[in-house]
């Protein structure tokens, strides 16, 4: 299968059924839990087909470096966040690297600029958003430096090892829409017509209030 994505060592491809093993792999690892869905989470090999192989409008796919599986991304079309209209050709992304041992040598921030110019030149996409956990500083400074923006904050936004974490709304501006960051006036028209449910956090989508920084 030729990857979507080529940049140096770095490929992506989509996700195929023989890559349950390495979803499985990765999503039983403490280390790689202790970022994504929580050590008391566990993924089996039933629920990695429930979360991963799904048909809808998720583009699921895993992460090569040097023809090595090490991560996994997801993206998809996004058109609001808590009733507030995005701008067309909106996405939202989420990914990790599974395998600890390539982690803190850039790749993550290499995987993300190439997505982001993937979504723009090839899905001739306008905007982006990811929210990662506020505690999560890591992610946060590699999406920074690959460009990304932070505009907000969503409270109690994502459940992880047993509390509700408020997570950064963060934005990569494609078209410059030059969105600005939320203001209390903004926060005032999300309430006049949001009603706050603890929803659980899916797939990576927004589904939480949006509170300004």
């Amino acid at each position: 299968m030729e990857p979507m994505i080529k940049s140096g060592d770095l490929s992506v491809r989509y996700l195929k059924d023989e890559d349950v093993h390495y979803l499985l792999k990765w999503l039983t690892d403490p280390n790689v839990l202790s970022y994504y869905e929580g050590r008391d989470r566990p993924y089996t090999k039933m629920k990695v087909r429930e979360d991963f192989y799904l048909d809808d409008d998720e583009i699921r796919c895993m992460v090569l470096y040097k023809e090595i599986p090490i991560g996994y991304l997801q993206f998809y079309p996004l058109k609001e966040i808590e009733g507030i209209n995005l701008p067309s050709r909106s996405y939202g992304m989420d990914q990790f690297i599974g395998e600890t041992s390539y982690w803190n040598l850039g790749i993550g921030k290499l995987l993300v600029q190439s997505i982001v110019h993937y979504i723009k030149t090839t899905l001739k996409g306008s905007f982006i958003v990811m929210d990662p956990q506020v505690w999560n500083k890591r992610a946060i400074r590699c999406y920074e430096k690959a460009g990304f923006r932070s505009v907000g904050v969503l409270p109690n936004h994502e459940h992880h090892e047993g509390n509700w974490n408020d997570c950064l709304l963060m934005v990569k501006d494609l078209a410059a829409f030059n969105i600005q960051p939320l203001s209390l006036l903004h926060q005032k028209q999300l309430e006049d017509f949001i009603t706050p449910c603890m929803g659980k956090f899916r797939n990576g989508h927004l589904n939480r209030n949006i509170q300004p920084r």
